[in-house]
């Protein structure tokens, strides 16, 4: 079945709508198709003329309609073109599960409801006191009505007699009026701008008075300064500053510093809070005095620029494993035989590494280094080992361990930098032979007998012995030199309070939440440039 669109059709627009304002009824025409005889056309035909008008003929009739039609009954009562303008109130309650409040106006059939509102009380409103709750439902209520309350009179009905009282006080400033005038400074900066009088010339305060053009007094009496930034990168408007007596300064330190808003931020971001709001004479030195002995601040953040002492160069060794570096490097994937890290040793004089793959590396079988730094021998180590068997390895990382003798005899055979020598030969007295060295080159030095062969091995192994540690000691000496470059020696009196950083933790607990500096401690003794030995304070332990 198939419709012609109709012709001769005008169609106003309004609020977004397309109405028909004449249709010609004759320009409908229906193509029925071929399968019905002529009594069901007929009928089918007729039905579509009745009930055309529910089809759309294009796409603007789509949603339009005259089926359906509805109104309004308002009785007799005119239509309001306006926002009520009597004076709305709100009746608020809080309990400790929400907070309700309705918004209503009187009139003069009685009092009648515009609005309900109510939401549950937030976790950290829970703790809140009673007249702490029945505050800030007034508060959310004209906020969440500020569409409704926007520059009009309102009227607040509660049943909170306290908090009718707070509402209801004449001298809110009156306790901060009477300590300003304690104040003697601040007492005669008022006296002056009240009275016009100027202290005595001997008088500390006299030239305190002189400066105050830079002072106001409000309409209850309170003392302001008034100040502008002088930073042009700071909005350039005017402050006024509350002057602080005495009295209030370590209440307003607080505030601002220690106290769960403020955050313990640093000497910049706290002067700034504080000279946004308050005044009084002194006041970068009483902010950073504060903030330089807060125990909080000094136990937990750790300096920017962390002092750097001197290289100090561990002692020169006198032979083979006088003195050797362990490590434990990994986790790796575990390989087929079931190793996940590598236990590894290194001697400093002949640099020989030993590289042992092992399944795990718990508590019970290795310990946990305090100041790895110290062991830089083997650290380095762990690098070259690691590059050289990432080399190898296959694609799924699990056959590493079987690479481990291969590389280990790479490394002992070449050249060591600090040594100038290979470690194998300081490990055996003779030069390594390599496996290419071994098929394309016949062996050209025989012995004719063993003493002949120890003989020789001593006196290679003797010199290459003094060559090593004249090599070790010039590269310490080097290593120094451009350490020192970048080293800054702080140092300490006997005597002094310090603090000491000691990163150790506990199961369960955050690193980054827990305070690393512990003390204070005192000095008792100077054992070097950079090592004290220092006693708790109030304790004999060291």
């Amino acid at each position: 079945m198939q419709f012609s669109e109709r012709d001769n059709l005008q169609y106003d627009s309004m609020n977004g709508i397309d109405i028909e304002e004449s249709i010609n009824d004759n320009t409908n025409t229906f193509n029925i198709d071929e399968g019905l005889d002529n009594s069901d056309q007929e009928k089918l035909e007729i039905l579509l003329q009745k009930y055309k008008s529910i089809f759309a003929f294009s796409d603007n009739q789509l949603g339009n309609t005259t089926l359906m039609e509805h109104s309004i009954d308002i009785g007799d009562s005119k239509p309001i073109y306006q926002r009520p303008f009597r004076i709305p109130f709100s009746e608020r309650d809080a309990c400790d599960t929400g907070l309700g409040i309705v918004l209503a106006q009187q009139g003069p059939e009685g009092e009648r409801v515009i609005a309900y509102a109510s939401r549950t009380i937030k976790p950290n409103e829970r703790n809140y006191a009673v007249i702490e709750k029945e505050a800030l439902a007034i508060v959310w209520g004209v906020k969440y009505f500020r569409h409704y309350l926007y520059g009009r009179k309102v009227t607040i009905i509660t049943d909170h007699n306290p908090l009718k009282w707070l509402m209801n006080i004449k001298d809110p400033a009156g306790r901060l009026c009477e300590m300003q005038r304690k104040d003697s400074n601040l007492f005669a900066i008022i006296n002056y701008l009240e009275k016009g009088e100027l202290p005595d010339q001997s008088s500390k305060a006299r030239e305190t008075v002189i400066l105050s053009d830079n002072y106001e007094l409000d309409n209850s009496g309170i003392l302001y300064h008034l100040f502008t930034p002088g930073s042009r990168k700071r909005r350039q408007c005017l402050r006024r500053q509350l002057a602080i007596p005495r009295c209030l300064i370590d209440e307003i330190l607080y505030a601002c510093h220690d106290d769960a808003t403020a955050g313990h931020l640093s000497l910049n971001k706290m002067y700034t809070k504080i000279q946004d709001r308050f005044y009084w004479k002194g006041m970068y030195s009483d902010v950073e005095f504060w903030c330089k002995s807060c125990v909080d601040c000094a136990t937990k953040k750790t300096p920017k620029h962390r002092p750097k002492a001197p290289l100090n160069p561990l002692p020169a060794v006198s032979g083979p494993f006088d003195r050797v570096a362990v490590d434990v490097l990994g986790p790796f994937p575990p390989t087929y035989n079931s190793n996940k890290y590598i236990l590894i040793f290194s001697d400093y004089l002949t640099r020989w590494p030993e590289a042992i793959p092992v399944p795990n590396a718990d508590a019970t079988t290795t310990a946990k280094t305090y100041h790895p730094e110290t062991d830089g021998l083997v650290e380095r180590f762990n690098g070259t080992l690691t590059a050289m068997l990432s080399m190898y390895v296959s694609g799924h990382q699990r056959d590493w361990d079987t690479f481990i003798p291969f590389v280990l005899f790479a490394y002992r055979t070449s050249l060591h930098e600090s040594i100038q020598e290979t470690p194998f030969f300081l490990m055996h007295g003779r030069d390594p032979v390599l496996p290419v060295e071994a098929v394309m080159c016949p062996p050209t030095i025989t012995y004719t007998s063993s003493d002949d062969y120890k003989s020789e091995m001593v006196t290679r192994l003797q010199e290459a012995f003094t060559l090593a540690k004249d090599n070790l000691q010039a590269a310490q000496r080097k290593q120094k030199e451009q350490y020192d470059l970048k080293s800054d020696v702080i140092n300490y009196d006997i005597g002094e309070k310090i603090w000491v950083f000691n990163p150790s933790t506990k199961p369960g607990l955050s690193t980054k939440l827990l305070h690393n500096w512990h003390g204070p401690y005192i000095i008792i003794d100077k054992l070097s440039d950079v090592n004290y030995k220092i006693q708790m304070c109030d304790s004999k332990k060291i």
